[in-house]
């Protein structure tokens, strides 16, 4: 479950409903993703269990973001429950 309210990301606003389903919050931060930088997937993480994955739309250090820096002055974000979030690397060939 989750905080109805208005995130604002890279100056794209997403606004969330109480009753929004995974699959419809997950089209809503990718309705707006070539403004955002980054797309939202949704995973299995168990039988029956699912969460939000987000994924940058580049590779490497380019594509850095954390997404608890943006504007939620609602507390939408804070509601998600957000894991430790992977730090963006270059690839070395």
């Amino acid at each position: 479950m989750f905080t109805a309210g208005t995130i604002t990301i890279n100056g794209q606003n997403i606004t969330l409903a109480a009753n929004d389903s995974l699959n419809t919050v997950v089209q809503k931060f990718n309705d707006v993703s070539s403004g955002t930088g980054f797309k939202a997937y949704i995973k299995e993480i168990a039988a029956g269990q699912f969460a939000i994955d987000f994924k940058s739309n580049v590779t490497g250090t380019a594509g850095d973001f954390d997404i608890t820096s943006f504007a939620d002055p609602q507390g939408v974000l804070a509601s998600l429950n957000f894991t430790v979030p992977q730090v963006a690397v270059d690839g070395v060939y």
